[in-house]
C-alpha cells in the first residue's frame, strides 16, 4: 500500500463537523484523541506483571502485510471503540443515504476474517476487528476504503461453544487494545500490529456454572492512561506498560462493557456485573455508589447513560430499569418488562430509548420472530411503538435515524421518532447468524456475521 496521509486520503473528506462535548468518555477520550498517531515505533518497557512483549509466546504470530506510514488519529466521524466515539451508540454523521429499498448500497469490499462477534472499530481510514480460526484469534487491521489487509496479529484462544471473540478493539493513542474470551488483554501498535504488552486476567473471572459457554465479552475502555475491563472484578491497567494499576470488587462475572458518567463535575466509571450496578473513581477504583440489580443474572447489555441517569436492560423477559445516580447512592426511578434486550445495547434520542426486545435465536437464525424493535419514553418507560416481524437484532443511531441489523442479516434504516415506526429502507446484506452490531463511519457501514463474513457498504450521500 503506498504511503498516504489522512489529508490526501479519499476517506478524509472535507466537511464541517457539528460541535459536541464528548463528556461520556471524559478526560480519557479527549486525552487519547490528541495525537492518536503518536504511538511508539518500539515496544515500551513492560512491568513484570505484563510479561515480555519482545519475546513471542507459543502460537503468537505477527504479520505486517502492507506497510502503513500514515498516522492513526481519531476523527469526528470515526468509531474507534465499542459503541462509538462517546460510547453512547451514536454517530455524529448525518449525511448518509437510507433509501436502500429503491437503491441498495454498493458493496465496496468483502472479507472472511474468522468466527466471532467482535464489532468493527474505525479510526481515520483503518478498520479493526477480531476473528477466530482453528482456536486462534486474529486481530485485523484493514484499509477502510479498499479492505486491503494492513496487518494481522494471531494468538491461541479456544473457540468455545459459541465460537470466536466477543470484545471489540479499542483504538486510542496509537494503540489497539483487545480482550480475548479467555480474559487475556493484548495491546498492539495501531500502525504495525506489533505487540506492545499482554496481561492475562483469567484469574479474576468468576463464572456461573455455564459461564464458559459464553466466554469473556466486555470491550476494553481506555480512560486517560488506563485500560479498564470489568470481569466481576474491575481491573485497570497502565496503557503504556500493561502494569496493573488497581482492582475493585469481586463479584460474579457478567458480560457488559464499562462506560462513564458525570457525577457532579467528576467523570466516573459505570460498570454492570452479575451482582448489579457500580459507580467508581477511575483513579483508584474506589466505589462511590452501588445498587444490586441482578436482572436475569446474565447482564450483557452496556449501561446506557443519560445525564445522571442510567438505563439498564437484560434478556430472558426480565425487563429494564432506570436508575438515578445521586452522590453516594443509586435510586431506582422505575423498573418494567417493556424492554428486555438480551445482548444488544439500545440507543437514546430526544428523550426516548430505541432498542430490540427479545432474545437471540440459538438454533436457526431468525427462528424467534417474536422479538420487536421498540421505542419507549426514557422518563416513564411508556411504550410508544413496537415493530414486530423483524425478530431480534442490534441497533445504532446516526443523526436522527436508526440503523438496525437483524440476526438474519437484514439491514434496516428507521426514523428515530416516537410518532410511530417509519421505515426508510432495507436490504439483505449477510446470510447466516448475525449477532454483531452494524457500524457507520465516514459514509460506510460495516456489517459482520458470526461465521466471520464482513461486508463494507457505501452509504455516503451524494453531497456531504
Amino acid at each position: 500500500m503506498s504511503p498516504r496521509t489522512p489529508a490526501s486520503s479519499p476517506s478524509a473528506r472535507t466537511r464541517k463537523a457539528p460541535e459536541r462535548l464528548f463528556w461520556l468518555v471524559g478526560a480519557g477520550l479527549l486525552a487519547s484523541a490528541v495525537g492518536c498517531g503518536a504511538g511508539p515505533d518500539q515496544p515500551a518497557s513492560v512491568a513484570a506483571t505484563a510479561g515480555d512483549p519482545a519475546r513471542a509466546r507459543p502460537g503468537e504470530e505477527h504479520q505486517l502485510l502492507s506497510p502503513n506510514h500514515r498516522p492513526v488519529r481519531v476523527g469526528q466521524y470515526d468509531w474507534p471503540q465499542w459503541l462509538g466515539l462517546s460510547r453512547d451508540n451514536a454517530s455524529l454523521e448525518v449525511a448518509w443515504r437510507a433509501d436502500w429499498s429503491a437503491k441498495p448500497p454498493k458493496v465496496l469490499w468483502q472479507k472472511r476474517l474468522g468466527a466471532g462477534y467482535s464489532a468493527v472499530s474505525v479510526c481515520e481510514g483503518f478498520a479493526y476487528t477480531v476473528g477466530n480460526t482453528e482456536d486462534k484469534d486474529a486481530v485485523w487491521c484493514l484499509d477502510a476504503e479498499t479492505g486491503k489487509e494492513v496487518w494481522c496479529f494471531r494468538y491461541p484462544c479456544r473457540q468455545g461453544m459459541w465460537p470466536g471473540p466477543r470484545a471489540t478493539p479499542n483504538v486510542q493513542a496509537g494503540r489497539v487494545c483487545t480482550l480475548s474470551q479467555e480474559g487475556v488483554v493484548y495491546c498492539l501498535d495501531a500502525r504495525s500490529g506489533k505487540p506492545l504488552w499482554r496481561q492475562d486476567l483469567g484469574g479474576y473471572i468468576r463464572y456461573k456454572a455455564r459461564g464458559w459457554e459464553w466466554g469473556v465479552s466486555p470491550s476494553p475502555l481506555v480512560f486517560g492512561d488506563l485500560v479498564v475491563v470489568d470481569l466481576g472484578t474491575v481491573v485497570a491497567m497502565d496503557q503504556q506498560t500493561g502494569r496493573l494499576r488497581w482492582t475493585s470488587g469481586s463479584h460474579e462475572t457478567a458480560y457488559a462493557s464499562p462506560t462513564t458518567i458525570l457525577r457532579g463535575l467528576d467523570v466516573c466509571l459505570v460498570v454492570l456485573n452479575g451482582w448489579g450496578l457500580r459507580v467508581l473513581n477511575p483513579l483508584d477504583g474506589k466505589e462511590y455508589a452501588s445498587r444490586e440489580w441482578k436482572g436475569s443474572g446474565i447482564n450483557v447489555v452496556t449501561p446506557l447513560v443519560a445525564g445522571d441517569q442510567v438505563f439498564l436492560t437484560t434478556g430472558y423477559g426480565m425487563g429494564c430499569a432506570l436508575m438515578k445516580v445521586e452522590g453516594d447512592r443509586i435510586s431506582e426511578v422505575y423498573s418494567s418488562k417493556v424492554l428486555s434486550s438480551q445482548i444488544h445495547t439500545p440507543v437514546l434520542h430526544d428523550g426516548h430509548v430505541y432498542g430490540f426486545h427479545g432474545n437471540v435465536s440459538v438454533n436457526a437464525p431468525g427462528e424467534n420472530l417474536r422479538g420487536a424493535l421498540k421505542c419507549i419514553e426514557l422518563a416513564t418507560g411508556t411504550e410508544k411503538w413496537a415493530r414486530t416481524g423483524l425478530g431480534y437484532g442490534a441497533v445504532t443511531k446516526a443523526g436522527s435515524r436508526l440503523i438496525a441489523m437483524t440476526e438474519r442479516g437484514l439491514l434496516v434504516a428507521v426514523e428515530a421518532t416516537p410518532d410511530g415506526y417509519k421505515e426508510l429502507g432495507r436490504c439483505q446484506v449477510l446470510q447466516g447468524r448475525t449477532w454483531t452490531m452494524p457500524v457507520l463511519a465516514d459514509g460506510r457501514i460495516y456489517c459482520r456475521n458470526t461465521p466471520g463474513d464482513m461486508v463494507c457498504l457505501d452509504v455516503a450521500a451524494e453531497t456531504r
